[in-house]
């Protein structure tokens, strides 16, 4: 499971939004994936500096992944 603390020093809040069920383009073609494909959405306050914006979004998304892949490849082997 992710946690808020996973996002240290960045104060990270989670939130879910209404499925999203793509019509056409490249996610609309999910049905026959193992995986169906997600959307998320990072907001950051706009009054960051541009450095420490992309240090946040980078290491935010850098996190996300790690422990997202983490999640999938346990999930694999219950």
């Amino acid at each position: 499971m992710i946690s808020s603390e996973d996002f240290e020093p960045f104060p990270v809040r989670w939130e879910s939004g209404p499925a999203f069920h793509p019509l056409d383009g490249p996610l609309s073609v999910a049905d026959d994936l193992a995986v169906r494909p997600f959307e998320l959405t990072l907001r950051l306050p706009a009054d960051w500096s541009a450095e420490f914006y992309r240090e946040a979004a980078a290491s935010i998304l850098k996190r996300f992944i790690i422990r997202y892949r983490g999640f999938l490849a346990y999930g694999q082997h219950l």
